[in-house]
Parts: structure tokens; sequence; C-alpha cells
């Protein structure tokens, strides 16, 4: 035996374990820093709609046909930023039957043949998911991803509001006959620019509920399924 072989057979026994072989160190792993916890106020002021949209997943208002709305809300508002009209006016359609979707629970006949699209498929927590996420690679070509970015997380507080915290419902002294029909004609016409009309009716009928004004009278744009006119007319 060698020299060099018995110094390496003496540094074995003294160690009680074999010399390492060539590149068998492990590699550290690194672990991905927990997200900060979603109060009310960052809910408020978030502007990232991926957190947001996992954060409300468990909320108890995250049923398909509000996931469904939040895709229709945001999938048309992206149909006018297409500059071609076929393209435009074919997103329009497929809004159309999500939305119908949504309102009616049941699929629409034909819709499988589209489900190639982010937001066409039987679970619709996953097509929020990936619409969500889908302004990030968008954000590398210009101004575009950032600008879809931004708007999502408006269309996410009008459809859940303060709801991942607290649930709110009406009062049966605030279901007088005009705030019914204001909230149902602001639904089926799209009238939402008398949203502030509604909340000066629900302050008239007893509610100070402060969520609920506020969301009336300054609450941005608003869409199919948000959060005030559902309380009203039981909309689930």
């Amino acid at each position: 035996m060698t020299k060099r072989k018995k110094l390496a057979a003496r540094t074995a026994g003294a160690t009680g374990r074999r010399k390492a072989g060539p590149r068998t160190k492990k590699l550290a792993t690194r672990k991905k820093p927990a997200a900060p916890a979603m109060t009310p106020a960052t809910w408020l002021a978030c502007t990232d709609p991926v957190p947001m949209v996992e954060f409300v997943r468990e909320c108890p208002r995250a049923s398909p046909r509000v996931w469904r709305l939040f895709l229709a809300a945001f999938w048309g508002w992206q149909s006018h930023r297409h500059k071609t009209p076929a393209v435009r006016e074919d997103l329009r359609r497929r809004v159309g039957l999500v939305e119908e979707w949504a309102e009616t629970g049941k699929e629409p006949p034909g819709v499988a043949a589209e489900w190639v699209c982010v937001f066409f498929g039987q679970q619709a927590f996953e097509d929020a998911r990936h619409t969500a996420a889908a302004p990030r690679s968008w954000g590398r070509h210009g101004e575009e991803g950032k600008a879809a970015s931004a708007i999502q997380p408006q269309f996410l507080r009008d459809l859940f509001g303060p709801h991942p915290f607290r649930r709110v419902t009406a009062h049966s002294d605030w279901l007088t006959s005009t705030v019914v029909a204001l909230a149902k004609g602001i639904y089926e016409d799209r009238a939402f620019g008398a949203m502030p009309i509604l909340g000066d009716a629900l302050q008239d009928a007893g509610c100070d509920d402060a969520d609920v004004l506020n969301h009336c009278r300054h609450g941005g744009g608003h869409v199919r399924g948000c959060w005030v006119l559902d309380i009203l007319p039981g909309k689930s």
C-alpha cells in the first residue's frame, strides 16, 4: 500500500465515514418566503391580483358564479383594447357565453369548443387564477400588462368587498320598494352610474353600514356581481 493510500485509510477510520466522492455535496434548498398576511388595509391597497385571488379562494362568496363574473368583467374590459375588429368581436362573444354560464349556472351549448381560451373551463377558480397571472407576461412587452394588472384588483374588490373579512347581509328594513327597484334596474341595465343614488336610498331606509354606503358612492368601476347589488336582490 502506498503512503497516500495508508494516509487515506487512517483518515477514514478516524472520522468514521467514507471519503466523499466527487460532487456528492447536497445543494442547499432555499425556502420561498411566506406571503404577508392580507388585512383589510392591504386588501384595499393591493395592486397584484394573484395574491388577491388566492386569498379569497376559501371565502364563502367565492362561488363559480362570482369567479365567472370576474372573468367576464376582465375579458370584457380587455376586448376593448384589441385593435382588430374581428378579434374584438370574437372575444366579446366569448365573454357573453361566460356571463351566461355565471348567471344560469348551466354550461352554454357549444362552449366546450372554446376551452382553448384561458377563461373557458369547468373549473372557474382555475380560470380566474390563470387570468390573474396572465398579464405578468404581457408586461414584458409594454404597458398592456401593467394596465391589465391594475384593473383586476378593482374588479376583485367590487365583487368581494369586505366579505373576505366579514360577511355583510342586508337588513330587512333596507329592502324598501325603492331600494329593490333601483338595485334590480342597475343590475339588469348595467346602469352603474346610478350607484350613488342607490346609496342615498339605502341611507334613507336606515342603512348605516359604512362599507355599503361608501361602496355605492365611491366604489369606482362596478360590474355584474358587485357585492352590494348581490346582497340586495338576494343573488349568490
